[in-house]
């Protein structure tokens, strides 16, 4: 657990998640945080550490393929179910929110037009949720064998430039299965902002490399109630390059 605030005491440890409280373990609401591609729930670690004093529990998750997540890597949909399966638990009458980072975003806004009674608030970080976000690049790595040829390099070319190792021992397989997926999803989602019911937060720095701003453009005027702030720099991971930005951004929405 290490980057991660030590006023919030854990619940239960897991390999594929952090479950944290605060001290008193008593909490208003629970925030769900969904990681993009690649990632871990420790790419959440220099956001979360700066959310001191918070009264939310906090569910920080490897999805599957990913992080010390073991189970095969799955859709957009798939991942959907994931997350709402992890809130069984939960009591029904504790509001939900969830916060994803790039892929993590459509994920979350898939998952509240599964359960809209139940999530209302989706905070979106360099969201990729509709077919304006599809680049080049995406088409090439879901090519067949070429591909995960393609998913390799990739991949170690982000953890050069990151520095990250935590991203688990499949995440190769795991990014080229998704770019198949993300692929084939994204094109039919483009109507998913406009299903959710809830409140769509969405924080974009304008030298986004990967998320085109056009995605963005095409969200707000499918759904124009979207709340949206913009950072003039921070590229696409603004979990590492702007962790202070992104947890100020939560603390006023969530």
């Amino acid at each position: 657990m290490e980057g991660f605030d030590k006023r919030h005491q854990p619940r239960r440890l897991y390999d594929d998640r952090y479950d944290l409280l605060p001290d008193d373990d008593s909490y208003g609401a629970i925030v769900v945080f969904i990681h993009g591609q690649p990632g871990s729930k420790e790419s959440w670690a220099p956001v979360v550490s700066r959310l001191s004093g918070s009264t939310r529990r906090l569910l920080v998750i490897d999805r599957p393929g990913w992080g010390g997540n073991v189970q095969d890597a799955r859709s957009i949909q798939g991942n959907a179910r994931y997350v709402l399966s992890l809130l069984k638990e939960i009591p029904k009458d504790v509001p939900v929110v969830l916060v994803g980072h790039s892929l993590g975003a459509a994920i979350a806004v898939v998952a509240g037009t599964m359960e809209p009674t139940r999530i209302r608030n989706v905070i979106a970080i360099s969201p990729a949720f509709n077919s304006d976000a599809i680049v080049k690049l995406d088409s090439f790595i879901a090519l067949p064998y070429i591909g995960m040829g393609a998913s390799k390099v990739t991949l170690e070319l982000y953890k050069r430039q990151m520095g990250y190792s935590h991203w688990g021992q499949s995440s190769t397989r795991s990014f080229h299965l998704e770019q198949s997926w993300l692929l084939r999803e994204l094109r039919g989602l483009d109507a998913a902002a406009t299903w959710f019911e809830g409140k769509l937060n969405i924080l974009y720095a304008l030298d986004d490399v990967v998320v085109p701003l056009r995605s963005i453009v095409a969200t707000i005027k499918r759904n124009p109630q979207s709340r949206v702030e913009v950072l003039r720099r921070g590229g696409h991971d603004l979990l590492r390059t702007r962790a202070s930005a992104v947890a100020y951004f939560l603390s006023k929405v969530y």
